[in-house]
């Protein structure tokens, strides 16, 4: 004889799933599971002992159990509200700015796009986000805001922070402004881990390795693409074109693999050019400057 929780459990298994919660699906499931329950129980009793009744009585009890359960699942269900899913790109060399319906603003970079709800229901509020942004969130204790990327998510009470996680970069990178954030990823081992932040902080995971690296920043270093400008401090060629490009819609080639790693300390204020940018690289002796149309060809200068 099978036990109370094996036997509720083989007849919730045999209720095929349905497209959605509706009265006909309910009351037809209703049916099956009663004459599932009524056949087997007849066939199962036998009168030798009492020990049989009761094993009976406890496999009828708990898959009634069972149904009470289908029965208030379908009920949540239906009386949960449909929400529609906005989506908001910013194209390169251009800039996004949006505020959610919670009141949470938020500063989108060229070539980013971020997901999210027309309202948020639940106990978080989830987004989505395949980019750089800039986000200001609406302090609610009670709903946590949580952003999914490609290779992390955070989560936050209400804070001031910018986030760098495009699907097609290697790393993503978090830094903090104001509050507190949780920063969840995979580590190196497979497992989930989980880094806080305190503001002044900046963080870079490595998606691959699932490696984090933690440092001190000042304030203005890592949202300065919202007024188009920049403040490198030895960040390599690779790693500042691909930054500029998002913000001036240029595509930049490095030619020579040996020049990517070439560090640079440069200044970029907010009326300067993309041509300004380009000649300032020109007075570096090590590169050459090839340009056509939206493309930017580097060679090495030697």
């Amino acid at each position: 004889m099978k036990s109370g929780r094996k036997y509720a459990y083989e007849l919730w298994k045999s209720i095929p799933a349905g497209n959605g919660p509706d009265g006909d699906s309910i009351y037809s499931d209703f049916q099956r599971l009663k004459s599932r329950i009524v056949s087997d129980s007849a066939s199962s009793v036998r009168p030798r002992s009492f020990r049989s009744l009761a094993v009976v009585s406890s496999a009828c009890a708990g898959a009634l159990a069972v149904l009470c359960a289908v029965l208030l699942l379908h009920s949540q269900a239906s009386s949960i509200p449909e929400v529609e899913w906005q989506k908001v790109s910013a194209r390169t060399g251009q800039i996004s700015e949006l505020v959610l319906p919670d009141g949470t603003s938020i500063t989108i970079n060229g070539g980013g796009s971020l997901l999210y709800p027309s309202e948020f229901t639940g106990s978080e509020r989830s987004v989505f986000l395949d980019g750089e942004a800039l986000f200001n969130v609406k302090k609610d204790p009670e709903h946590p805001f949580v952003i999914k990327t490609s290779g992390a998510d955070v989560k936050v009470l209400g804070t001031r922070f910018n986030l760098c996680s495009y699907q097609s970069d290697p790393s993503v990178s978090l830094a903090l402004y104001e509050g507190k954030v949780e920063f969840s990823y995979t580590d190196s081992k497979g497992a989930p881990a989980v880094c806080s932040l305190a503001p002044g902080e900046r963080l870079v995971c490595d998606k691959l390795k699932g490696t984090v690296v933690k440092t001190d920043f000042v304030k203005d270093d890592f949202s300065g693409w919202t007024k188009r400008s920049y403040d490198f401090k030895g960040v390599p060629l690779n790693e500042i074109l691909k930054q500029v490009s998002r913000v001036y819609g240029i595509t930049f080639v490095i030619r020579d693999k040996a020049l990517e790693n070439i560090s640079y300390y440069l200044t970029l204020a907010e009326a300067w050019s993309v041509d300004d940018f380009i000649s300032l690289l020109e007075m570096d002796s090590r590169l050459r400057i090839s340009r056509s149309s939206d493309v930017v060809d580097i060679y090495s200068g030697k």
